[in-house]
């Protein structure tokens, strides 16, 4: 789709515009010189015909060679998800750049360049290697089929007959990929009904972990798993384990961290439902309700950042109807077989925390090694398949 023209009578929006699936550009200003010099065109010209470069390179050479007579500016976005305010004057770029008003420019001009229908529909999952979509039903078939082997050799079946309930049809539960019933269900686990295996690990290096985790940011945004959750905001992954198996690029850039993530005893590991990563939430996100596929584990939440609790900013997480909110610093566990969503509101548009946390995934504590061994066999990460 191409716009060309005034849009509005405001000096924001009737400035000039224009749109095309690369590029959005409109000005600030003198509305009538820029409709007729058509400068916002210009920009989306010269990039097309430049790809060296930068939106904001672009959006200055026009900016000088056209308006240098009048107090102008340009705001633009492309498809790269590159931000541009240019002035030519000093005073114009105070008086601009710190308003509300580019803020709702910026999410206007990203809906050319990221129209509603390009955003991911996170109901379905398009990997072919989740073990919950693609792959799950041979997945289970095979994990079943190993049950019967293992069983059919092994004198002490009484051991694992909580694991064999898991596979009957009848009792199965359909909301789950595997379910042992007997296990103690809790939506929210509190640091005394279980056992300090994890809790003082984490948090006593809770500090350790925060800078590493700064200094990636800082340093190397490389690694990162993006899930648009709506058209201007991202959930931001960094994993270390993604179904049992460890992502070696990412551990080797925080040797801090996997220490202490591999020190804790009943770490997930080996095991296709096991994760450890970062989790980054931005403000005005939400993640809606879901399951995880079993409740042969606990998911621990250590919260690095946290936004500042105030009346205009509100971030909980749900499980179970349970509304529960991060501490930094301190371990939150809960059941994530449960349904659980996560909330992140404010009415501030700048200046607001995104909520980061550690996500380690731990065995559930009624599980005996014995168990916990079996379950590997049957349920292996990518890397033992």
């Amino acid at each position: 789709m191409i716009i060309l023209g005034r849009v509005g009578d405001s000096c924001i929006v009737g400035a000039g515009f224009y749109a095309d699936k690369n590029v959005a550009v409109t000005g600030t200003g003198n509305g009538d010189v820029f409709v007729k010099k058509q400068t916002c065109v210009r920009v989306a010209q010269l990039l097309a015909t430049n790809e060296s470069l930068t939106l904001d390179q672009a959006c200055r050479q026009i900016l000088d060679e056209y308006m240098q007579e009048c107090g102008a500016g340009l705001i633009a976005v492309d498809s790269r998800g590159q931000i541009s305010m240019v002035f030519n004057t000093s005073d114009m770029y105070r008086g601009y750049a710190m308003g509300e008003n580019e803020v709702e420019m910026i999410e206007w001009l990203l809906s050319f360049v990221f129209p509603k229908a390009e955003i991911r529909d996170n109901s379905t999952c398009k990997s072919e290697n989740c073990i919950r979509c693609a792959k799950n039903e041979v997945f289970m078939k095979e994990a079943e089929s190993k049950f019967d082997d293992f069983m059919t050799n092994n004198n002490t079946p009484d051991q694992f007959q909580r694991i064999a309930v898991g596979f009957d049809p009848i009792t199965k539960n359909n909301d789950h990929l595997f379910y042992i019933n007997e296990l103690t269900s809790r939506a929210i686990w509190e640091n005394d009904d279980l056992p300090l295996y994890c809790l003082s690990i984490l948090t006593e290096n809770v500090d350790i972990i925060r800078d590493e985790l700064f200094e990636q940011l800082n340093e190397n945004r490389n690694g990162w798993f993006k899930d648009r959750l709506n058209r201007d905001h991202y959930w931001k992954k960094f994993y270390f384990m993604n179904q049992g198996t460890w992502v070696v690029e990412n551990a080797k850039k925080c040797p801090k961290t996997m220490r202490i993530v591999q020190s804790l005893p009943k770490l997930m590991k080996n095991c296709a439902f096991g994760y450890v990563f970062w989790s980054i939430l931005e403000p005005n996100c939400s993640i809606e309700k879901h399951r995880g596929p079993t409740n042969l584990r606990l998911r621990c939440h250590l919260p690095l950042q946290v936004p500042e609790p105030e009346k205009s900013t509100h971030c909980c997480l749900t499980v179970d109807d349970r509304n529960v909110e991060w501490t930094s610093g301190k371990c939150l566990i809960f059941d994530d077989s449960f349904e659980h969503s996560v909330r992140f509101e404010s009415e501030k548009r700048k200046f607001v925390n995104s909520r980061i946390v550690l996500i380690i995934d731990l065995w559930h504590p009624d599980l005996s090694e014995y168990e916990i061994a079996l379950l590997c066999k049957l349920f292996p990460s990518n890397s033992e398949n």
